[in-house]
């Protein structure tokens, strides 16, 4: 009786993750890559390497004038490498972490929480939210891709 509900809650923890999984799939299918572009400084360079499953999948270094992109292997159409760009770039003119989970700043480090908050960021269009958005404005350096 035990191992029968251990396996009923295995496959029901599956099942869950199955449904969460299609969730994020059809948000990236109605909403794929960043919705605002950041213009790189003309003299930074950015390399695009390869596809990991571990974080961080982008890294700025201020010294060296570089972004390294690593994309997520699980959700390359949502989560792209123009996304990852943009989020670095919000480094490299001085915006850190924001508090907003809705916007494209926002870090944690618990990476449960984090897959809570992609569907979300996913359905509000990938975006920074007010406050990152009109200091990047301000410097003159975002662009929206689209409407």
């Amino acid at each position: 009786m035990e191992k029968e509900n251990n396996k009923m809650g295995v496959l029901r923890f599956c099942a869950v993750i199955m449904v969460y999984l299609l969730l994020i799939a059809i948000l990236c299918f109605i909403n794929s890559g960043c919705t605002q572009a950041v213009r790189a400084p003309g003299d930074f360079n950015i390399a695009v390497g390869k596809s990991t499953w571990k974080k961080p999948f982008g890294r700025c270094n201020l010294e060296k004038k570089a972004i390294i992109v690593n994309p997520p292997k699980l959700i390359p159409k949502c989560w792209s490498v123009d996304t990852i760009i943009a989020h670095e770039l919000g480094h490299v003119y001085g915006i850190e972490r924001c508090e907003n989970c809705g916007c494209l700043m926002y870090e944690n480090e618990s990476r449960l929480i984090e897959w809570f908050v992609l569907p979300y960021q996913v359905l509000l269009g990938l975006r920074f939210c007010s406050d990152c958005e009109n200091k990047l404005r301000t410097m003159g350096v975002l662009e929206d891709n689209r409407n």
